[in-house]
């Protein structure tokens, strides 16, 4: 099986080839659109509910702000990874951000890598807590196959818990594909379940990244556990740093694909910054 991941997402694709040899080495360079609205777990992705109160402003959101990061996969400087918002729109009904680019670097956890993968990515914050969320999606790879991914989102950081403290937030992404050529196996449905666990490790720290200090700085350990049927649980574990009033200055962390038996190890640091 080979997973598809995005740094920050963790595992945004799932695709299952062990069965169906002739799919493989598709190249993912391919034609994809995504639509708002969607659902996680079969019930609606409620991102409208407000949070604690909010300790200051640790993820900065507004039209053209753009973060560049160095970026290295197992240690191997790769392209810089751009995370930018291109405009405010609201997404399931709530005002959020939308992402021209959202660490549009991709890694397979069979140690390939993909071309770009285009997702509709948005933030929010509402109150204390940062939102994340991804519309539902639908590729097609070069009129071969069609695949459709439903929508998901989950909680990043919640700024005025205290360390210690941590949250969760479990969700379901069904992966359909339709075959467009005859000859071609089918490909089943997949429900790919995942729990998300963070926890807050650090507050008020200072941490250097590229020569520059921030102050004040929450760092968040992510646990995120894969559970597709039939086959063993993957997992990641990433560690992120929110500076106030900057946003993300780094992400750390490594993803394990239990079918391949491969640990992929990621580092993002900030280089550039853009605040409107």
């Amino acid at each position: 099986m080979k997973k598809i991941l995005l740094p920050l997402l963790s595992l945004a694709f799932v695709f299952l080839s062990c069965e169906n040899e002739p799919l493989e080495g598709f190249d993912l360079d391919a034609t994809g659109n995504t639509t708002g609205g969607g659902s996680v777990g079969g019930e609606a992705v409620i991102i409208g509910e407000p949070g604690g109160e909010s300790t200051g402003d640790y993820w900065p959101m507004a039209a053209g702000n753009k973060w560049t990061y160095d970026y290295s996969v197992d240690g191997v400087a790769d392209e810089d990874a751009i995370m930018e918002i291109s405009n405010q729109e609201d997404y399931l009904g709530f005002p959020s951000y939308l992402y021209s680019s959202f660490f549009q670097n991709s890694t397979s956890t069979d140690g390939s890598t993909t071309g770009d993968v285009e997702l509709n990515s948005y933030s929010s914050k509402n109150g204390g807590d940062y939102h994340f969320s991804v519309a539902s999606t639908n590729i097609n790879v070069g009129g071969f196959i069609e695949i459709t991914q439903s929508a998901y989102g989950f909680i990043m950081l919640k700024d005025y818990l205290n360390v210690g403290e941590s949250w969760t937030n479990t969700y379901t992404i069904t992966t359909t594909t339709e075959v467009l050529i005859e000859d071609l196996p089918e490909v089943p449905t997949t429900n790919l379940n995942v729990i998300y666990h963070s926890e807050i490790m650090e507050k008020d720290s200072t941490v250097e990244v590229n020569g520059t200090s921030y102050s004040p700085v929450i760092k968040v350990k992510a646990t995120t556990t894969y559970q597709l049927a039939g086959t063993p649980d993957s997992s990641a574990e990433y560690f992120y740093y929110f500076a106030k009033d900057v946003g993300i200055i780094k992400y750390e962390g490594s993803v394990f694909d239990a079918d391949d038996n491969i640990t992929s190890n990621v580092l993002g640091e900030l280089n550039d910054v853009i605040l409107n």
